[in-house]
């Protein structure tokens, strides 16, 4: 009978001790019945929407749960992050980050009701996406070399939109003139999706966008690409050449998409998180899938998606400093 009790005893002991591991499951941090909330916080069908869904079922297959993708959008993604930042902390409520969120946000926005850096932990990098500068197929600039003499000729008849003001494609718009030594009007709306007609009917001069919400409007013959933002071509659009290939040396202004959760969470949950998303994209039918849509998959770990935000913020405080961008 006592031999009975002591290994009753020790084995309740040994299952304590395997439910406190860290890294088993979700641990005690989460309900694994729960669904997970992937918040994009942009408009539906934008650059960092497209990516989102596309990875949502794959991650969903390996997290063995249901992911539903929530758009949020509002003050340059400030809407969705902030609603992330203040979400339970145990890896349910995702967040689609970008460099907008975690390092120009911050620039230019005062009263923040929260900070990045402080209320978000990062997950894990996903791609790296450069921008492409557009003009109406129908506009008389057939390349870049043209809207910058536009520009020159005639600096206040030029207008440039973007998704937001304070967003990438606002401040991607503001290097190139500081870089050309141009002027343009610039003209923000709530969106790429919203701006895009408006370029299309002629409206507004030049766009900067990203390539996933561009690609099809180029394919089809609506827009014109002028030339991408990154170092590097962009493999769904080889013969469009990079800015810095046209001439303007050092030219990058690309965005970036990563996976962000509510400061808190437990370690073991962004681990696991991390290890399922490093699986999904590491693949080569969703590495193959992104590239179609002008991503580079790329991964990274917590700490080096900390690293690279700390970084841009730096790197875009000079262009918020010399242009003078503000929230209009």
């Amino acid at each position: 009978m006592k031999t009975l009790i002591s290994n009753a005893i020790k084995l309740t002991f040994l299952s304590l001790v395997y439910l406190c591991l860290p890294g088993i499951g979700w641990s005690q941090s989460v309900s694994s019945d729960k669904k997970i909330h992937l918040i994009v916080p942009f408009p539906a069908g934008g650059g960092t929407d497209v990516p989102a869904r596309l990875i949502a079922s794959e991650l969903a297959a390996k997290l063995g749960q249901t992911i539903v993708v929530e758009n949020r959008p509002g003050a340059a993604g400030n809407t969705g992050a902030d609603y992330v930042a203040k979400a339970a902390k145990d890896g349910t409520t995702l967040l689609i980050g970008t460099v907008n969120i975690t390092s120009i946000n911050p620039l230019l926005y005062t009263g923040m009701t929260f900070d990045p850096a402080r209320d978000l932990a990062a997950v894990s990098l996903l791609g790296i996406a450069p921008n492409v500068l557009v003009v109406s197929a129908t506009s008389p600039i057939q390349n870049l070399s043209d809207l910058i003499g536009a520009a020159k000729r005639d600096p206040e008849k030029l207008t440039f939109a973007s998704a937001g003001s304070g967003t990438t494609l606002h401040l991607a718009g503001e290097m190139l003139k500081i870089s050309a030594g141009i002027s343009m009007t610039h003209v923000p709306y709530k969106g790429a999706p919203v701006a895009l007609p408006d370029v299309i009917s002629g409206n507004v001069t030049t766009m900067f966008v990203a390539v996933p919400a561009a690609l099809g409007l180029i394919k089809a013959g609506r827009l014109r690409p002028l030339a991408v933002s990154g170092l590097s071509r962009v493999p769904a659009l080889k013969d469009v050449l990079t800015i810095d290939e046209l001439g303007i040396k050092g030219f990058d202004a690309v965005a970036w998409h990563g996976v962000f959760v509510a400061a808190g969470t437990p370690p073991e949950v962004i681990s696991r998180l991390n290890t399922a998303i490093a699986s999904v994209v590491g693949s080569a039918e969703i590495r193959a899938k992104l590239t179609e849509l002008g991503i580079e998959a790329k991964l990274s770990t917590p700490q080096q998606l900390t690293d690279l935000a700390a970084a841009d913020k730096v790197k875009w405080a000079r262009v918020v400093q010399q242009s003078g961008a503000k929230i209009d």
